[in-house]
Protein backbone atom coordinates (compact mmCIF):
# COMPACT_ATOMS: atom_id res chain seq x y z
CA UNK A 1 0.00 0.00 0.00
CA UNK A 2 1.23 3.49 -0.80
CA UNK A 3 2.10 6.32 1.61
CA UNK A 4 -1.01 8.29 0.61
CA UNK A 5 -3.21 5.41 1.80
CA UNK A 6 -1.27 5.20 5.10
CA UNK A 7 -1.52 8.91 5.84
CA UNK A 8 -5.25 9.11 5.12
CA UNK A 9 -6.08 6.02 7.14
CA UNK A 10 -3.88 7.00 10.09
CA UNK A 11 -5.50 10.44 10.36
CA UNK A 12 -8.99 8.99 10.07
CA UNK A 13 -8.47 6.40 12.82
CA UNK A 14 -6.67 8.76 15.19
CA UNK A 15 -9.27 11.47 14.80
CA UNK A 16 -12.21 9.18 15.62
CA UNK A 17 -11.34 9.17 19.33
CA UNK A 18 -11.04 12.98 19.65
CA UNK A 19 -13.64 15.69 20.22
CA UNK A 20 -13.35 17.82 17.13
CA UNK A 21 -16.39 20.03 17.83
CA UNK A 22 -18.26 21.44 20.77
CA UNK A 23 -21.89 20.77 19.84
CA UNK A 24 -24.23 19.77 22.66
CA UNK A 25 -24.67 16.33 21.10
CA UNK A 26 -20.93 15.60 21.14
CA UNK A 27 -20.45 16.94 24.65
CA UNK A 28 -23.35 14.82 25.89
CA UNK A 29 -21.96 11.78 24.09
CA UNK A 30 -18.55 12.01 25.71
CA UNK A 31 -20.05 12.80 29.13
CA UNK A 32 -22.19 9.67 28.94
CA UNK A 33 -19.29 7.61 27.61
CA UNK A 34 -16.95 8.69 30.44
CA UNK A 35 -19.65 8.04 33.03
CA UNK A 36 -20.25 4.58 31.59
CA UNK A 37 -16.54 3.76 31.84
CA UNK A 38 -16.40 4.86 35.49
CA UNK A 39 -19.49 2.81 36.37
CA UNK A 40 -18.09 -0.25 34.57
CA UNK A 41 -14.77 -0.01 36.46
CA UNK A 42 -16.61 0.18 39.79
CA UNK A 43 -18.65 -2.89 38.90
CA UNK A 44 -15.52 -4.81 37.94
CA UNK A 45 -13.74 -3.87 41.18
CA UNK A 46 -16.64 -4.93 43.39
CA UNK A 47 -17.22 -8.14 41.44
CA UNK A 48 -13.56 -9.09 41.45
CA UNK A 49 -13.56 -9.12 37.65
CA UNK A 50 -9.92 -8.09 37.37
CA UNK A 51 -10.12 -7.66 33.59
CA UNK A 52 -10.54 -4.13 32.23
CA UNK A 53 -12.60 -4.75 29.13
CA UNK A 54 -15.74 -3.16 27.67
CA UNK A 55 -19.17 -4.53 28.38
CA UNK A 56 -19.89 -6.59 25.22
CA UNK A 57 -23.61 -6.14 25.12
CA UNK A 58 -23.23 -2.38 24.59
CA UNK A 59 -21.82 -3.18 21.16
CA UNK A 60 -25.29 -4.25 20.02
CA UNK A 61 -26.50 -0.70 20.61
CA UNK A 62 -24.04 0.49 17.94
CA UNK A 63 -25.52 -1.86 15.32
CA UNK A 64 -28.72 -1.25 13.32
CA UNK A 65 -31.88 -3.28 13.71
CA UNK A 66 -32.56 -6.12 11.30
CA UNK A 67 -35.67 -6.06 9.15
CA UNK A 68 -38.85 -6.66 11.12
CA UNK A 69 -40.16 -10.26 11.08
CA UNK A 70 -36.98 -11.57 9.42
CA UNK A 71 -35.15 -14.63 10.82
CA UNK A 72 -32.45 -13.32 13.12
CA UNK A 73 -29.40 -14.33 15.17
CA UNK A 74 -27.85 -11.91 17.67
CA UNK A 75 -24.56 -12.96 19.25
CA UNK A 76 -22.56 -11.09 21.90
CA UNK A 77 -19.50 -12.47 23.68
CA UNK A 78 -16.50 -11.70 25.86
CA UNK A 79 -13.03 -13.06 25.07
CA UNK A 80 -12.97 -16.85 25.02
CA UNK A 81 -16.77 -17.16 24.96
CA UNK A 82 -17.36 -17.03 21.22
CA UNK A 83 -19.08 -20.36 20.38
CA UNK A 84 -16.28 -22.62 19.21
CA UNK A 85 -18.68 -25.13 17.65
CA UNK A 86 -20.17 -22.60 15.24
CA UNK A 87 -16.84 -20.84 14.75
CA UNK A 88 -15.01 -23.97 13.65
CA UNK A 89 -17.84 -25.28 11.49
CA UNK A 90 -18.32 -21.95 9.71
CA UNK A 91 -14.62 -21.21 9.28
CA UNK A 92 -13.91 -24.67 7.92
CA UNK A 93 -16.94 -24.62 5.64
CA UNK A 94 -14.75 -22.96 3.02
CA UNK A 95 -13.28 -26.39 2.31
CA UNK A 96 -16.72 -27.86 1.64
CA UNK A 97 -18.63 -25.03 0.01
CA UNK A 98 -17.61 -24.79 -3.66
CA UNK A 99 -17.98 -20.99 -3.54
CA UNK A 100 -15.74 -20.54 -0.51
CA UNK A 101 -16.59 -19.01 2.85
CA UNK A 102 -18.90 -15.99 3.00
CA UNK A 103 -17.04 -12.78 3.87
CA UNK A 104 -17.98 -12.40 7.54
CA UNK A 105 -17.74 -16.10 8.45
CA UNK A 106 -14.11 -16.07 7.37
CA UNK A 107 -13.39 -13.72 10.30
CA UNK A 108 -15.18 -15.70 13.00
CA UNK A 109 -11.90 -16.94 14.57
CA UNK A 110 -10.97 -13.26 15.11
CA UNK A 111 -14.25 -12.68 16.94
CA UNK A 112 -13.21 -15.33 19.45
CA UNK A 113 -9.89 -13.63 20.23
CA UNK A 114 -11.45 -10.20 20.76
CA UNK A 115 -12.14 -8.79 24.23
CA UNK A 116 -15.77 -8.20 23.22
CA UNK A 117 -17.81 -8.80 20.08
CA UNK A 118 -21.32 -8.56 18.65
CA UNK A 119 -22.65 -10.23 15.49
CA UNK A 120 -25.96 -10.00 13.63
CA UNK A 121 -27.12 -12.58 11.08
CA UNK A 122 -30.43 -12.05 9.28
CA UNK A 123 -32.20 -13.03 6.09
CA UNK A 124 -33.14 -10.76 3.23
CA UNK A 125 -34.67 -11.27 -0.19
CA UNK A 126 -31.22 -11.74 -1.73
CA UNK A 127 -29.97 -14.17 0.95
CA UNK A 128 -28.24 -14.02 4.32
CA UNK A 129 -26.74 -10.77 5.59
CA UNK A 130 -24.13 -10.51 8.35
CA UNK A 131 -22.68 -7.52 10.15
CA UNK A 132 -20.99 -7.00 13.49
CA UNK A 133 -18.42 -5.26 15.65
CA UNK A 134 -15.63 -6.18 18.01
CA UNK A 135 -12.87 -4.59 20.07
CA UNK A 136 -9.44 -4.39 18.46
CA UNK A 137 -6.29 -5.24 20.38
CA UNK A 138 -3.53 -2.62 20.52
CA UNK A 139 -1.51 -4.61 18.01
CA UNK A 140 -4.43 -4.87 15.59
CA UNK A 141 -5.13 -1.16 15.90
CA UNK A 142 -1.50 -0.33 15.13
CA UNK A 143 -1.61 -2.61 12.08
CA UNK A 144 -4.61 -0.76 10.68
CA UNK A 145 -3.00 2.63 11.42
CA UNK A 146 -0.02 1.42 9.40
CA UNK A 147 -2.29 0.46 6.52
CA UNK A 148 -1.75 -3.27 7.06
CA UNK A 149 -4.04 -6.19 7.70
CA UNK A 150 -3.31 -7.65 11.19
CA UNK A 151 -1.53 -11.01 11.21
CA UNK A 152 -4.46 -12.77 12.93
CA UNK A 153 -6.78 -11.48 10.22
CA UNK A 154 -4.44 -12.38 7.40
CA UNK A 155 -4.47 -16.03 8.46
CA UNK A 156 -8.25 -16.13 7.88
CA UNK A 157 -7.91 -15.32 4.19
CA UNK A 158 -6.23 -16.73 1.12
CA UNK A 159 -4.23 -14.06 -0.76
CA UNK A 160 -6.05 -11.08 0.84
CA UNK A 161 -5.97 -7.54 -0.55
CA UNK A 162 -7.13 -4.53 1.49
CA UNK A 163 -7.98 -1.15 -0.03
CA UNK A 164 -9.40 2.15 1.20
CA UNK A 165 -12.48 2.89 -0.90
CA UNK A 166 -13.87 6.16 0.49
CA UNK A 167 -12.76 9.31 2.28
CA UNK A 168 -14.47 8.28 5.54
CA UNK A 169 -12.25 5.27 6.14
CA UNK A 170 -14.22 2.43 4.58
CA UNK A 171 -11.96 -0.54 3.82
CA UNK A 172 -12.57 -3.41 1.45
CA UNK A 173 -10.98 -6.87 1.70
CA UNK A 174 -10.91 -9.26 -1.23
CA UNK A 175 -9.53 -12.79 -0.98
CA UNK A 176 -9.62 -16.08 -2.85
CA UNK A 177 -11.60 -17.88 -0.14
CA UNK A 178 -14.54 -15.43 0.09
CA UNK A 179 -17.26 -15.15 -2.52
CA UNK A 180 -17.61 -11.35 -2.28
CA UNK A 181 -15.76 -8.44 -0.68
CA UNK A 182 -15.76 -7.84 3.07
CA UNK A 183 -16.28 -4.23 4.18
CA UNK A 184 -14.92 -2.82 7.43
CA UNK A 185 -14.45 0.44 9.22
CA UNK A 186 -12.20 1.17 12.22
CA UNK A 187 -13.68 3.55 14.79
CA UNK A 188 -11.68 4.34 17.93
CA UNK A 189 -10.81 0.89 19.37
CA UNK A 190 -13.62 -0.92 17.54
CA UNK A 191 -13.97 -2.36 14.08
CA UNK A 192 -17.27 -2.73 12.25
CA UNK A 193 -17.59 -5.35 9.53
CA UNK A 194 -20.31 -6.26 7.04
CA UNK A 195 -20.79 -8.17 3.83
CA UNK A 196 -22.39 -5.15 2.12
CA UNK A 197 -21.79 -1.40 1.92
CA UNK A 198 -25.49 -0.96 2.72
CA UNK A 199 -24.99 -2.25 6.26
CA UNK A 200 -21.87 -0.13 6.78
CA UNK A 201 -23.98 2.91 5.84
CA UNK A 202 -26.66 1.81 8.31
CA UNK A 203 -24.02 1.41 11.04
CA UNK A 204 -22.82 4.96 10.32
CA UNK A 205 -26.40 6.23 10.66
CA UNK A 206 -26.63 4.67 14.14
CA UNK A 207 -23.32 6.25 15.12
CA UNK A 208 -24.41 9.68 13.88
CA UNK A 209 -27.70 9.44 15.77
CA UNK A 210 -29.93 9.51 12.68
CA UNK A 211 -30.98 5.88 13.26
CA UNK A 212 -31.64 3.88 16.41
CA UNK A 213 -29.25 1.18 17.57
CA UNK A 214 -30.34 -2.27 18.60
CA UNK A 215 -31.70 -2.71 22.12
CA UNK A 216 -32.07 -6.15 23.68
CA UNK A 217 -33.22 -7.03 27.17
CA UNK A 218 -31.45 -10.24 28.20
CA UNK A 219 -33.30 -12.47 30.65
CA UNK A 220 -31.02 -15.51 31.09
CA UNK A 221 -27.87 -15.48 33.29
CA UNK A 222 -27.02 -11.81 32.72
CA UNK A 223 -23.47 -12.13 34.13
CA UNK A 224 -22.27 -14.92 31.83
CA UNK A 225 -19.84 -13.99 29.08
CA UNK A 226 -21.67 -15.30 26.04
CA UNK A 227 -25.24 -14.93 24.89
CA UNK A 228 -27.31 -15.47 21.79
CA UNK A 229 -30.81 -14.61 20.62
CA UNK A 230 -32.44 -16.49 17.75
CA UNK A 231 -35.76 -15.85 16.02
CA UNK A 232 -37.19 -17.88 13.16
CA UNK A 233 -39.33 -14.94 12.06
CA UNK A 234 -42.36 -17.20 12.00
CA UNK A 235 -40.90 -19.45 9.29
CA UNK A 236 -41.37 -22.71 11.21
CA UNK A 237 -44.97 -22.01 12.17
CA UNK A 238 -45.80 -21.14 8.57
CA UNK A 239 -44.35 -24.45 7.37
CA UNK A 240 -46.63 -26.55 9.59
CA UNK A 241 -49.71 -28.02 7.95
CA UNK A 242 -52.78 -25.80 8.00
CA UNK A 243 -54.67 -28.73 9.47
CA UNK A 244 -52.89 -28.16 12.78
CA UNK A 245 -54.60 -25.86 15.26
CA UNK A 246 -51.44 -23.91 16.04
CA UNK A 247 -50.56 -22.88 12.47
CA UNK A 248 -53.42 -20.49 11.73
CA UNK A 249 -51.09 -17.50 11.63
CA UNK A 250 -47.37 -16.89 11.31
CA UNK A 251 -45.79 -16.28 14.72
CA UNK A 252 -42.11 -16.17 15.59
CA UNK A 253 -40.45 -18.68 17.87
CA UNK A 254 -37.49 -17.21 19.78
CA UNK A 255 -34.65 -18.68 21.82
CA UNK A 256 -32.32 -16.91 24.24
CA UNK A 257 -29.12 -18.68 25.30
CA UNK A 258 -26.39 -17.72 27.78
CA UNK A 259 -23.18 -19.66 28.36
CA UNK A 260 -19.77 -19.67 30.00
CA UNK A 261 -16.67 -21.70 29.23
CA UNK A 262 -14.12 -23.23 31.59
CA UNK A 263 -10.71 -21.57 31.82
CA UNK A 264 -9.06 -24.36 29.82
CA UNK A 265 -11.78 -24.13 27.12
CA UNK A 266 -12.41 -27.90 27.46
CA UNK A 267 -15.89 -27.64 28.95
CA UNK A 268 -18.73 -25.23 29.46
CA UNK A 269 -22.36 -24.81 30.47
CA UNK A 270 -25.32 -23.02 28.99
CA UNK A 271 -28.82 -22.00 30.00
CA UNK A 272 -31.63 -21.28 27.55
CA UNK A 273 -35.24 -20.22 27.29
CA UNK A 274 -37.73 -20.57 24.43
CA UNK A 275 -40.47 -18.04 23.69
CA UNK A 276 -43.38 -19.06 21.46
CA UNK A 277 -42.73 -22.81 21.44
CA UNK A 278 -46.48 -23.37 21.11
CA UNK A 279 -46.23 -21.88 17.62
CA UNK A 280 -44.43 -24.98 16.33
CA UNK A 281 -45.45 -27.86 18.62
CA UNK A 282 -48.93 -26.76 19.71
CA UNK A 283 -50.24 -25.39 22.98
CA UNK A 284 -51.98 -28.63 23.99
CA UNK A 285 -48.86 -30.75 23.57
CA UNK A 286 -46.62 -28.12 25.18
CA UNK A 287 -48.76 -27.78 28.30
CA UNK A 288 -48.99 -31.56 28.57
CA UNK A 289 -45.22 -31.96 28.92
CA UNK A 290 -44.30 -32.68 32.54
CA UNK A 291 -41.02 -33.21 34.36
CA UNK A 292 -39.88 -36.77 35.14
CA UNK A 293 -37.25 -38.27 37.43
CA UNK A 294 -34.83 -39.80 34.91
CA UNK A 295 -32.21 -40.38 37.59
CA UNK A 296 -34.16 -43.37 38.92
CA UNK A 297 -34.97 -44.85 35.50
CA UNK A 298 -32.95 -47.85 34.28
CA UNK A 299 -32.81 -46.72 30.65
CA UNK A 300 -31.25 -49.11 28.13
CA UNK A 301 -28.61 -47.02 26.34
CA UNK A 302 -26.33 -48.96 23.94
CA UNK A 303 -22.58 -48.51 23.71
CA UNK A 304 -20.69 -47.16 21.81
CA UNK A 305 -23.23 -44.32 21.82
CA UNK A 306 -23.59 -41.65 19.13
CA UNK A 307 -26.68 -39.85 20.35
CA UNK A 308 -29.67 -40.41 22.63
CA UNK A 309 -32.91 -38.54 23.30
CA UNK A 310 -35.33 -39.02 26.18
CA UNK A 311 -38.79 -37.40 26.39
CA UNK A 312 -41.62 -37.71 28.90
CA UNK A 313 -44.53 -37.83 26.45
CA UNK A 314 -47.88 -36.31 27.50
CA UNK A 315 -51.09 -38.31 27.29
CA UNK A 316 -52.38 -37.78 23.74
CA UNK A 317 -55.91 -38.89 24.53
CA UNK A 318 -57.97 -40.22 21.65
CA UNK A 319 -57.77 -37.03 19.56
CA UNK A 320 -54.27 -36.37 18.19
CA UNK A 321 -55.20 -33.31 16.10
CA UNK A 322 -53.43 -30.93 18.50
CA UNK A 323 -50.22 -32.96 18.65
CA UNK A 324 -47.09 -32.71 16.45
CA UNK A 325 -46.89 -34.73 13.25
CA UNK A 326 -44.23 -37.07 14.68
CA UNK A 327 -46.66 -38.28 17.38
CA UNK A 328 -49.39 -38.79 14.79
CA UNK A 329 -46.98 -40.81 12.67
CA UNK A 330 -46.14 -43.08 15.62
CA UNK A 331 -49.85 -43.56 16.32
CA UNK A 332 -50.44 -44.54 12.68
CA UNK A 333 -47.64 -47.12 12.83
CA UNK A 334 -49.09 -48.60 16.01
CA UNK A 335 -52.53 -48.84 14.37
CA UNK A 336 -50.95 -50.85 11.56
CA UNK A 337 -49.82 -53.33 14.18
CA UNK A 338 -53.55 -53.75 15.00
CA UNK A 339 -53.23 -52.39 18.51
CA UNK A 340 -56.32 -51.00 20.24
CA UNK A 341 -56.83 -47.29 20.74
CA UNK A 342 -56.42 -47.59 24.51
CA UNK A 343 -53.17 -49.54 24.03
CA UNK A 344 -51.82 -46.92 21.64
CA UNK A 345 -52.70 -44.20 24.16
CA UNK A 346 -50.83 -46.08 26.91
CA UNK A 347 -47.75 -46.67 24.76
CA UNK A 348 -47.57 -43.01 23.70
CA UNK A 349 -47.79 -41.73 27.29
CA UNK A 350 -44.80 -41.48 29.61
CA UNK A 351 -41.00 -41.63 29.33
CA UNK A 352 -39.44 -42.88 26.09
CA UNK A 353 -35.81 -42.95 24.98
CA UNK A 354 -34.44 -43.43 21.47
CA UNK A 355 -30.70 -44.04 20.99
CA UNK A 356 -28.34 -44.32 18.05
CA UNK A 357 -25.47 -46.57 19.07
CA UNK A 358 -24.36 -50.11 19.68
CA UNK A 359 -24.24 -52.10 16.48
CA UNK A 360 -26.40 -53.96 14.00
CA UNK A 361 -25.60 -56.07 10.95
CA UNK A 362 -26.80 -55.17 7.44
CA UNK A 363 -25.50 -57.72 4.93
CA UNK A 364 -21.73 -57.61 5.52
CA UNK A 365 -21.81 -54.10 7.01
CA UNK A 366 -21.68 -53.54 10.75
CA UNK A 367 -23.54 -50.30 11.43
CA UNK A 368 -24.64 -48.27 14.46
CA UNK A 369 -27.87 -49.64 15.86
CA UNK A 370 -31.02 -47.78 16.89
CA UNK A 371 -32.93 -48.54 20.07
CA UNK A 372 -36.30 -47.47 21.55
CA UNK A 373 -36.82 -47.91 25.31
CA UNK A 374 -40.35 -47.44 26.72
CA UNK A 375 -40.79 -48.31 30.41
CA UNK A 376 -43.86 -48.61 32.61
CA UNK A 377 -46.53 -49.45 30.01
CA UNK A 378 -47.88 -52.54 31.78
CA UNK A 379 -49.85 -55.08 29.73
CA UNK A 380 -49.59 -52.85 26.64
CA UNK A 381 -45.89 -53.74 26.58
CA UNK A 382 -46.59 -57.42 25.88
CA UNK A 383 -49.22 -56.62 23.26
CA UNK A 384 -46.75 -54.34 21.49
CA UNK A 385 -44.01 -56.97 21.42
CA UNK A 386 -46.37 -59.73 20.28
CA UNK A 387 -47.82 -57.62 17.49
CA UNK A 388 -44.37 -56.43 16.41
CA UNK A 389 -43.27 -59.97 15.61
CA UNK A 390 -46.60 -61.33 14.32
CA UNK A 391 -47.39 -58.39 12.01
CA UNK A 392 -43.94 -57.25 10.81
CA UNK A 393 -41.94 -60.50 10.82
CA UNK A 394 -44.43 -63.24 10.02
CA UNK A 395 -42.92 -66.68 10.61
CA UNK A 396 -39.87 -65.37 12.45
CA UNK A 397 -38.88 -67.19 15.62
CA UNK A 398 -37.02 -64.67 17.77
CA UNK A 399 -34.35 -66.02 20.09
CA UNK A 400 -34.84 -65.17 23.80
CA UNK A 401 -32.97 -62.21 25.29
CA UNK A 402 -31.66 -62.37 28.86
CA UNK A 403 -33.80 -60.42 31.30
CA UNK A 404 -36.88 -60.29 29.05
CA UNK A 405 -39.84 -62.67 29.09
CA UNK A 406 -41.47 -61.69 25.80
CA UNK A 407 -40.12 -61.49 22.24
CA UNK A 408 -36.42 -61.66 21.48
CA UNK A 409 -34.08 -61.07 18.54
CA UNK A 410 -33.26 -62.39 15.07
CA UNK A 411 -30.24 -61.98 12.78
CA UNK A 412 -31.93 -62.25 9.37
CA UNK A 413 -32.21 -60.31 7.15
CA UNK A 414 -30.66 -57.90 9.62
CA UNK A 415 -30.25 -57.75 13.38
CA UNK A 416 -33.64 -56.95 14.94
CA UNK A 417 -34.43 -56.81 18.66
CA UNK A 418 -37.90 -56.53 20.20
CA UNK A 419 -38.32 -57.77 23.75
CA UNK A 420 -40.32 -56.93 26.85
CA UNK A 421 -40.86 -57.74 30.50
CA UNK A 422 -43.07 -56.44 33.30
CA UNK A 423 -41.08 -53.18 33.46
CA UNK A 424 -40.31 -52.14 29.90
CA UNK A 425 -40.11 -52.84 26.17
CA UNK A 426 -37.03 -52.41 23.98
CA UNK A 427 -37.30 -52.34 20.19
CA UNK A 428 -34.70 -51.64 17.55
CA UNK A 429 -32.08 -52.68 15.06
CA UNK A 430 -29.52 -53.82 17.58
CA UNK A 431 -27.46 -56.86 18.50
CA UNK A 432 -28.58 -58.35 21.82
CA UNK A 433 -25.07 -58.61 23.28
CA UNK A 434 -24.13 -54.91 23.14
CA UNK A 435 -22.83 -53.24 26.28
CA UNK A 436 -24.72 -50.43 28.00
CA UNK A 437 -23.33 -46.89 28.07
CA UNK A 438 -22.34 -45.75 31.57
CA UNK A 439 -21.39 -42.15 30.71
CA UNK A 440 -24.94 -41.04 29.95
CA UNK A 441 -26.27 -42.92 32.96
CA UNK A 442 -23.96 -40.75 35.08
CA UNK A 443 -25.27 -37.60 33.36
CA UNK A 444 -28.86 -38.71 33.96
CA UNK A 445 -28.26 -38.67 37.70
CA UNK A 446 -28.64 -34.88 37.51
CA UNK A 447 -31.84 -35.18 35.44
CA UNK A 448 -34.06 -35.83 38.45
CA UNK A 449 -36.64 -33.31 37.28
CA UNK A 450 -36.54 -32.98 33.50
CA UNK A 451 -39.09 -32.99 30.71
CA UNK A 452 -36.51 -34.24 28.21
CA UNK A 453 -32.77 -34.65 27.60
CA UNK A 454 -30.41 -35.06 24.65
CA UNK A 455 -26.85 -36.42 24.36
CA UNK A 456 -24.66 -36.17 21.24
CA UNK A 457 -21.10 -37.40 20.73
CA UNK A 458 -20.29 -35.17 17.76
CA UNK A 459 -17.00 -36.86 16.66
CA UNK A 460 -18.73 -40.27 16.60
CA UNK A 461 -21.62 -38.80 14.64
CA UNK A 462 -19.10 -37.55 12.09
CA UNK A 463 -17.55 -41.02 11.78
CA UNK A 464 -21.00 -42.54 11.25
CA UNK A 465 -21.88 -40.03 8.54
CA UNK A 466 -18.57 -40.69 6.80
CA UNK A 467 -19.61 -44.33 6.40
CA UNK A 468 -22.75 -43.41 4.45
CA UNK A 469 -21.18 -43.45 0.94
CA UNK A 470 -20.34 -47.14 1.33
CA UNK A 471 -23.96 -47.88 2.23
CA UNK A 472 -25.15 -45.75 -0.68
CA UNK A 473 -23.21 -47.93 -3.09
CA UNK A 474 -25.41 -50.84 -2.01
CA UNK A 475 -28.74 -49.10 -1.55
CA UNK A 476 -28.45 -47.13 -4.79
CA UNK A 477 -27.11 -50.02 -6.85
CA UNK A 478 -23.65 -48.47 -7.21
CA UNK A 479 -25.04 -45.17 -8.47
CA UNK A 480 -24.38 -41.86 -6.79
CA UNK A 481 -26.40 -41.58 -3.58
CA UNK A 482 -27.34 -38.45 -1.62
CA UNK A 483 -23.97 -38.34 0.22
CA UNK A 484 -20.71 -38.19 -1.74
CA UNK A 485 -17.51 -39.58 -0.26
CA UNK A 486 -15.46 -36.37 -0.31
CA UNK A 487 -18.11 -34.26 1.45
CA UNK A 488 -18.62 -36.99 4.05
CA UNK A 489 -14.88 -37.12 4.74
CA UNK A 490 -14.59 -33.34 5.13
CA UNK A 491 -17.63 -33.25 7.41
CA UNK A 492 -16.06 -35.98 9.53
CA UNK A 493 -12.81 -33.98 9.84
CA UNK A 494 -14.74 -30.90 10.99
CA UNK A 495 -16.91 -32.76 13.50
CA UNK A 496 -13.87 -34.56 14.90
CA UNK A 497 -12.70 -31.20 16.29
CA UNK A 498 -15.81 -30.90 18.42
CA UNK A 499 -16.86 -32.64 21.63
CA UNK A 500 -19.90 -34.01 23.45
CA UNK A 501 -23.12 -32.21 24.40
CA UNK A 502 -25.72 -33.02 27.06
CA UNK A 503 -28.91 -30.92 27.01
CA UNK A 504 -31.63 -31.06 29.66
CA UNK A 505 -35.12 -29.53 29.39
CA UNK A 506 -36.04 -28.52 32.94
CA UNK A 507 -39.40 -27.30 31.65
CA UNK A 508 -40.98 -27.35 28.19
CA UNK A 509 -39.54 -23.87 27.55
CA UNK A 510 -36.24 -23.73 29.42
CA UNK A 511 -33.25 -25.81 30.37
CA UNK A 512 -29.51 -26.25 30.71
CA UNK A 513 -26.71 -27.84 28.73
CA UNK A 514 -23.09 -28.89 29.27
CA UNK A 515 -20.41 -29.60 26.68
CA UNK A 516 -17.01 -31.17 27.11
CA UNK A 517 -14.16 -32.83 25.19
Amino acid sequence: MNLHFFNRLNVLIASRGEIRGYSSRKIAFYTVACSAVVILLVILLFSGGGRHRPEPFDLLATLPYAEESAPLILLTTLRGEFPQYASRLFADSATISPGGASPVTALLPVFDSSDASALVVTERDNGLAMYGAFVLSGEELESFKSGNLPAGWRSCFVSPEMNLIDEDGLLQIRANNIVSPLYLEVYSEWVYIADSILDIDRIREVRSGTAEGMKKRWTVESEWGGRMFLSDGGVLSSMISEDDEYSLERKATEIEIAWRTSDDQHAGEAEWRIFGAENIIGRTFLHGLKAYDWSSEDVFIPDPLIMSLGVNLPNPGRNLSAFPGSIKYLADQLRRLKLKGSEIQTILTGPATVSLGGRTQLLWFELPGIMLDIPGRGAATFRLIDKFWSELFVGAEPKPVDGYTRGGMTDLPFTVLAAGNDEKAIIGLLASDVEQNTEVKQLLRRANNAVAWLYIDIPKLGVSLAEMPAINSILYEYEDGPVDEESARMLKDIMNKLGKVFVMWESPESGRAVWYY
